[in-house]
């Protein structure tokens, strides 16, 4: 079983200027947003996995546990 998360940004900065010219004026870009993955992987394949938008919480994990055990994975 393993677990990871992303955040899907580009870039962390920005500026203006006019050509030639040093920027003056930075703005943090977006953030973009947080994907989580959970999987269970044997020697084969890939059992199961969950991929989910935004915070990976408890209720969550058991969520994806029981669906393991109900596909029979473990």
């Amino acid at each position: 079983m393993d677990e990871s998360g992303f955040n899907l940004h580009t870039s962390a900065n920005y500026g203006y200027s006019s050509v030639s010219e040093e920027a003056i004026l930075y703005q943090p870009r977006s953030q973009g947003r947080n994907v989580f993955l959970s999987s269970i992987i044997s020697s084969n394949r890939i059992e199961h996995f969950k991929l989910i938008d935004g915070a990976y919480s408890r209720q969550i994990f058991l969520t994806f546990l029981n669906e393991c055990y109900e596909r029979e994975v473990f």
